[in-house]
């Protein structure tokens, strides 16, 4: 298994005054920058009844991103921790909200069994616009490290936070660090935004609809066309088809991607092109282009209009983390944009 790097963090303890380079400075500029601050709290997924890891974390990031976006937030703080902290902050990335990490020490992902939640860590912490610890407890000493779990809560609500995020089941209401949040938030008078624990059980009942995977389905970029579409006044019969070939500006490898004879087999030679240098800068204007002329047909509209307001996930077990989500992890690009385009139509 390839070793997974966790970048360290400064640590607000070990800071006896505050200069333009400690996190303090940061959060006191937010406070004066912004005014739609919040802060998330929420249960582990211990404490989540039918929660599955590999399954169900884009479901409470999908729950936080309509939160977010329904309070219009600006700034999101939030703990790292494994659950309600890791996906509201994946939600505020999707979105473009400035996300502080506020993590409890440094090493706390060493409290995790899960490697996958440990990636998502460290990748949320690698593109977090504002990290720190809060403390550097001693490792065995458990109430130094409970001490410091509690203080990552309570630290959050110092800088200017409007409001607080909280996903908490009935259950929990007076126990752990989200219930010792909400208390100090009482005390501070911050606003404490509705708890969004009950969006999880519509999920679990049915009326939170979810569709975990678009293979074969009129969804997939693999389902062959009503009629091809034309790009550049080239004719594609599935959007695999254009998707591959747009990977290289050679005209005898396009040719050959054009003719293949299933998607299957365009995706294969795909795989083997010259790739132009700036492919990773336009693959997903290529994806939305493409989308756009596929759902243009009448047949394939229908299929994403019946969807409704279903998140649509592009769940799949041969690791793609960019266009989809495999074992819990992935930014699902297919999936964001699907949904984008079913709200044009």
């Amino acid at each position: 298994m390839t070793q997974i790097t966790v970048p360290t963090l400064p640590v607000l303890s070990e800071f006896a005054a505050r200069s333009p380079e400690h996190p303090w400075t940061a959060n006191e500029q937010l406070a004066a920058s912004f005014s739609r601050i919040y802060c998330a709290t929420g249960a582990r997924p211990q404490h989540i009844p039918g929660y599955q890891a590999g399954r169900d974390f884009h479901v409470l990031a999908w729950i936080a991103e309509c939160a977010l976006k329904a309070e219009r937030t600006e700034v999101i703080f939030e703990g790292g921790a494994d659950g309600w902290d890791q996906a509201t902050s994946h939600a505020a990335r999707d979105l473009g909200i400035y996300r502080v990490l506020n993590a409890p020490f440094n090493g706390q992902h060493a409290l995790w069994k899960n490697p996958n939640v440990v990636r998502r860590y460290a990748d949320l912490l690698d593109t977090a616009d504002h990290a720190y610890a809060v403390a550097d407890p001693d490792r065995n000493d458990k109430k130094a490290v409970v001490r410091a779990l509690m203080d990552r809560n309570v630290e959050m609500l110092r800088w200017g936070c409007q409001g607080v995020l909280p996903f908490n089941p009935p259950e929990r209401e007076h126990e752990g660090g989200t219930a010792a949040c909400l208390r100090e938030a009482r005390k501070r008078g911050c606003r404490i935004l509705p708890n969004l624990y009950p969006e999880w059980e519509k999920y679990q009942s049915g009326e939170l609809r979810v569709l975990h995977e678009i293979r074969n389905t009129e969804l997939s970029n693999m389902a062959v066309l009503d009629k091809p579409i034309r790009m550049a006044g080239e004719d594609y019969a599935t959007l695999e088809h254009y998707f591959q070939a747009a990977k290289t500006t050679n005209p005898a490898q396009r040719q050959l991607i054009r003719n293949a004879a299933t998607p299957a087999e365009a995706r294969r030679l795909g795989r083997s092109v010259t790739l132009r240098e700036d492919w990773d800068t336009l693959r997903l204007d290529v994806m939305h282009a493409g989308l756009r002329k596929k759902f243009a047909q009448p047949r394939f509209a229908a299929a994403l209009a019946a969807t409704g307001d279903a998140l649509i996930l592009e769940g799949n077990t041969w690791n793609d983390e960019f266009w989809g989500v495999c074992k819990g992890v992935g930014r699902n690009h297919l999936g964001r944009l699907l949904m984008n385009l079913r709200e044009t139509l």
